[in-house]
């Protein structure tokens, strides 16, 4: 039996949505990162998640010390309070690159 075309080379969809990007049930919810302040070395950009969530994550940025370097990710799983079945953490830059953290 062939393998339909569509199965052979799959493709990443993108959502974009107004609801909560905790609610998203799919593969992966992507959010951008930034240089924190003071003894903290990431923080979450524009991130509308439960508290647990954000408390988990947070304490995920400070155990782990992501790089908030443009491009740079760093995948968590299980991310309680998240449907998506993991998050990838997307650094944005900070004041050290040339490129602003957001337009």
């Amino acid at each position: 039996m062939a393998v339909p075309e569509h199965e052979r080379h799959p493709v990443s969809l993108l959502s974009l949505g107004s609801r909560s990007a905790a609610t998203f049930a799919g593969d992966a919810l992507v959010l951008g990162i930034a240089p924190g302040a003071g003894d903290d070395p990431a923080t979450l950009v524009g991130a509308d998640l439960p508290k647990k969530a954000l408390s988990h994550l947070g304490s995920l940025l400070a155990a782990l010390e992501p790089s908030t370097a443009v491009g740079s990710t760093t995948t968590v799983a299980a991310v309680p309070g998240v449907a998506a079945r993991r998050v990838v953490l997307v650094g944005l830059g900070g004041e050290e690159d040339d490129r602003p953290v957001t337009e």
